[in-house]
């Protein structure tokens, strides 16, 4: 009797890890970099920064000035677009949501 309900309560705790992932909610940052004229700027290197707790992330955008950066923490965010020969681009206050 005693093994059994030691192994029912392992099951339990066990499938109570197993959902605890499930619970968090991340978000993804996902954009295209383009100049003035629309073209795409490709190797722009994007910061990525929660002042809360000076996380942060480093993107580089491809070839079709895509970049991406996942798993982020819902919150607020400051993202800046650097590139040699362009004017360096910071947005404030960008606030991730999860789901």
């Amino acid at each position: 009797m005693r093994i059994v309900r030691t192994f029912a309560i392992a099951c339990a705790l066990l499938a109570l890890c197993a959902s605890l992932p499930a619970q968090i909610g991340t978000s993804t940052i996902t954009g295209r970099v383009t100049d003035t004229t629309g073209a795409v700027v490709p190797h722009v290197q994007v910061s990525i920064i929660q002042p809360a707790t000076n996380f942060q992330y480093v993107a580089v955008t491809n070839e079709e000035g895509i970049y991406r950066v996942p798993s982020l923490q819902p919150g607020q965010y400051r993202v800046t677009f650097e590139a040699a020969g362009l004017k360096r681009l910071v947005r404030e206050d960008v606030d991730l949501g999860a789901g």
